[in-house]
């Protein structure tokens, strides 16, 4: 489904976007762009206003943090000072054709 068009991306810039009822969060990363869940599996927190750095995005309301290629959760939510066992996200494909930005949810 066509999501954007590829100019309006910025590099390091976290876009909420509704794919067929599915709300994921879309970036670019390294000049590449990313789609992933955009709720946090852990108390939903939107990951569109997350912190990206590095490749990774960690969530404003929880501090899980997501590899932005895979989803993969590296670090799992934080309760006061413990870090719980965490989820990963799913990742969705993107790609870019005549200058349009097409993801793919499974």
């Amino acid at each position: 489904m066509k999501v954007a068009d590829d100019s309006s991306v910025g590099e390091g810039q976290l876009i909420p976007i509704d794919v067929e009822g599915r709300e994921i969060v879309l970036l670019r990363y390294r000049g590449r762009l990313h789609a992933i869940d955009r709720r946090c599996y852990h108390m939903m927190g939107d990951l569109s206003k997350g912190e990206l750095r590095d490749g990774e995005l960690t969530c404003p309301r929880c501090g899980s943090v997501f590899n932005v290629e895979t989803g993969k959760n590296l670090l799992g939510p934080r309760l006061g000072s413990v870090r719980m066992h965490g989820r990963d996200e799913r990742a969705h494909e993107v790609k870019v054709e005549g200058g349009e930005i097409f993801v793919k949810v499974d």
